[in-house]
């Protein structure tokens, strides 16, 4: 939940919350991601009171639409490319370590 107490509320977003982990982390599969960023975004609609609660269940309330966007399909385009770029990388590195 980190992102969320780093963050300012009016900066909250999926994309923002995928680009963070990206920054920390390597984002893992687009499922779980999208999975945690939802179930904060619940907790905070739940507990919270006032800006952040309101701004989690505006998320909330227009998920599908923020999940299926052209930027968020985009960033997980990219995160496969790197992720085939590394593969491929190693392969090389393997093979030319096999001769």
């Amino acid at each position: 939940m980190e992102y969320f107490t780093t963050k300012k509320t009016s900066k909250w977003s999926l994309i923002g919350y995928l680009k963070w982990r990206d920054e920390n982390q390597l984002p893992s599969e687009k499922s779980k991601e999208h999975s945690a960023f939802k179930a904060f975004l619940k907790k905070l609609s739940n507990d919270e009171n006032g800006k952040k609660a309101k701004k989690a269940k505006d998320l909330l309330n227009n998920w599908k639409q923020i999940k299926n966007s052209a930027e968020i399909k985009n960033f997980w385009i990219n995160k496969d490319i790197q992720r085939t770029k590394m593969q491929n990388e190693l392969k090389t590195l393997q093979i030319e370590t096999e001769d």
